[in-house]
């Protein structure tokens, strides 16, 4: 296979997820499915959740594989003798846990957050973590000479502001730019971080105890009655600077009360629309900084005790008795700690009694500031004397950093896999929006391929039902003209959280525009979203002609 910058076959190509490839059964049925659609490649998971779909000597065997059955080494066989390239896709981020396979030996290359909190997911700046990646890298090219390496989830984990405050990074860091990483943690205000939320507007009779730089209010305290609320006017369970965790605590031991206990609502009628997400990213966060709290329902606020705290994490629907059971609790002197407030049900009266302010803000996502107004015994204040460019530059570097942590990574796979086969392509899918790859997920893309360390980036062009590709595919335009460089990623679900298939005209409509825009190829997901009739209906057109790319 011809490698980076020369002219190739377009590449036809799928991703297959390992539930799909765990038996010679499941296996065939995919390489059936792809003589029919004339694709020419398959993008299969092969390294997932910390275990290998292959007799790896590094990792555990995927516990859904077929006993005594090695996948990628039947898969390459018998897609090879169709003319199928297989490439092996690896997740190579996340990695099954805290307690799973890789980090339960190696717990030190897991990532931590700046407020002590463990992911699952792989530290890139440690070389031993790139090395390991390399090794993987290289086992498949050796023991089964896959055409391709493919990384996926190799970024920061959402919201990323908040990941790499290892020891280990925070001295690599100081050796880096001479900056002491405990300074980025911000465990006081003012707090410089990411930020979003679903605002509460309209202060009436609330204080504001800290803002946002753009003036909106971010803490607030009222009082109702004989109790107490207390307001995080974001979605503060994100924890992206340490200060959130610290004001916590202290609103906590503000409302407590010596016979009094700590409950968190998990509320059904909120989780009809949202889930439970909130409840359980803010439940382990009062386990974290050592509260206990007990679950409650709505039907549970009328026996709550005058003396008790209440949390409501993320509840946006109120009902107006749950309204109203809330407004009761509190003015005989309960205690109640909103974790990003409940704008849809403002227009209620006991919620605006309740909270001190009267209007629904909009949605926002920004960095800057989290500032102190004045002092008050809940918000941890300091004076640091710096400017918002000082903390830009420091934000900057930090960034920068982290981002060098990847780009050393696929360097490094890159250099070793070439040295090993030349002809194997190495290439990593990533996110659309150009911005969020910069800000949120510290990937430096434009430097992997000014540097060559891969040989085609993938941005997963997703679009919902109904909604065009064309804007989306436009701002890759650029990109797409300089040869051999990228080639579109698609879905076939009518969005991310939907297993709905879109319509065969919809797949078609998007696959046919996005090879006009001169894509070096196409890569649909997943394999087992697309139906029959649209492997049929691309193997007729589009793809009516059966090319190969070896």
């Amino acid at each position: 296979m011809p490698t980076r910058g020369s002219s190739q076959p377009e590449i036809r190509a799928v991703w297959v997820q390992a539930r799909s490839v765990g038996s010679q059964k499941e296996i065939d049925a995919v390489l059936k499915r792809t003589e029919i659609g004339h694709f020419n490649a398959l993008f299969v998971n092969t390294f997932v959740q910390g275990q290998a779909l292959y007799n790896s000597d590094l990792v555990e065997k995927y516990e859904r594989v077929e006993p005594d059955f090695d996948p990628l080494a039947y898969l390459v066989k018998a897609a090879h003798q169709r003319n199928i390239q297989v490439h092996a896709w690896l997740v190579a981020g996340p990695v099954g846990g805290t307690d799973g396979p890789i980090l339960s030996q190696h717990p030190e290359w897991g990532m931590l957050s700046l407020d002590g909190e463990k992911a699952n997911w792989l530290n890139y700046n440690r070389p031993d973590v790139r090395q390991f990646i390399v090794d993987l890298a290289l086992e498949m090219v050796r023991k089964y000479k896959v055409d391709g390496i493919h990384f996926d989830y190799t970024r920061y984990p959402h919201p990323g502001w908040k990941w790499g405050f290892d020891a280990y990074s925070a001295n690599a860091f100081k050796e880096a730019y001479n900056l002491d990483l405990e300074a980025l943690r911000y465990t006081d205000l003012p707090a410089y971080g990411s930020f979003r939320g679903n605002p509460l507007a309209g202060v009436t009779t609330a204080q504001a105890l800290a803002v946002f730089d753009d003036g909106q209010p971010a803490i607030l305290l009222n009082s109702y009655g004989t109790g107490k609320v207390i307001l995080f006017n974001w979605q503060a369970d994100e924890r992206t600077v340490a200060a959130s965790s610290e004001i916590l605590r202290r609103s906590l031991n503000y409302l407590q009360n010596e016979a009094g206990n700590l409950y968190i609502l998990r509320s059904k009628t909120n989780a009809e629309k949202y889930g439970y997400g909130d409840f359980d990213t803010v439940f382990t966060w009062l386990e974290d900084i050592g509260a206990s709290p007990v679950e409650i329902s709505e039907e549970d606020i009328t026996i709550l005790e005058v003396n008790d705290i209440l949390i409501m994490p993320g509840v946006y629907l109120i009902t107006a008795q749950t309204a109203s059971d809330l407004a009761n609790f509190v003015q005989q002197g309960g205690g109640v700690i909103f974790i990003d407030g409940p704008t849809p049900s403002i227009k209620d009266k006991n919620i605006q009694a309740l909270l001190g302010v009267n209007a629904q803000g909009r949605h926002f996502d920004r960095t800057g500031l989290l500032i102190p107004v004045g002092q008050h015994a809940l918000i941890p204040a300091a004076e640091r004397g710096l400017q918002l460019e000082d903390y830009l530059t420091r934000d900057a570097h930090w960034k920068t950093f982290r981002k060098q942590g990847i780009n050393f990574l696929l360097q490094e796979v890159y250099q070793q896999v070439k040295r090993e086969d030349p002809g194997v392509l190495v290439t990593i899918t990533v996110a659309a929006s150009q911005e969020a790859l910069a800000e949120k997920y510290f990937l430096d893309w434009q430097s992997w391929l000014e540097g060559e360390y891969i040989d085609l980036i993938i941005p997963r062009l997703y679009v919902e039902k109904d909604k065009p590709l064309a804007p989306v595919l436009a701002d890759w335009q650029s990109l797409i003209d300089d040869p051999n460089e990228m080639m579109v990623g698609l879905s076939v679900f009518i969005s991310e959280s939907s297993r709905e298939v879109k319509t065969s005209t919809q797949i078609l409509a998007e696959v046919d525009l996005a090879r006009a825009s001169g894509s070096r190829g196409i890569i649909l997901f997943d394999f087992a979203g697309i139906r029959d009739e649209v492997w049929e209906t691309l193997g007729n057109n589009p793809f009516s002609s059966n090319i190969n790319s070896n």
